[in-house]
């Protein structure tokens, strides 16, 4: 996910302890976001295209190492009430997925190489 309008970007993880909110986290110190800035999809994924609304930002801390922030997020979507969903296929994703793997092998250099 990433901060709308700012640019910068992280993993939003949720902890099963708040059913309406999650953590932004690995945000770089030196983005500038304020409360309430509202957090969308990257684009960075195979499963969610750029842009879906995620939340807003209503709290923000230090990472354990103290490197990055973690922010707090208000998850748009109420989960405690789901009923019903849509599910979206991607007919490019196998063939993205596909195309991960060879990029990652091909920058893989074994020891015995000379490179």
């Amino acid at each position: 996910c990433m901060i709308r309008d700012r640019g910068s970007f992280g993993t939003l993880h949720w902890d099963a302890k708040q059913y309406d909110t999650a953590n932004l986290e690995d945000i770089p110190r030196h983005t500038q976001f304020k409360l309430g800035d509202k957090v969308v999809t990257s684009g960075y994924s195979t499963i969610f295209p750029r842009g879906i609304p995620v939340g807003k930002i209503i709290g923000a801390s230090n990472s354990s190492d103290g490197l990055s922030y973690r922010l707090k997020v208000l998850l748009t979507t109420d989960f405690s009430h789901l009923r019903d969903v849509r599910v979206i296929k991607s007919n490019a994703s196998h063939e993205r997925k596909i195309l991960e793997e060879i990029s990652t092998d091909s920058l893989t250099v074994s020891p015995d190489s000379d490179n």
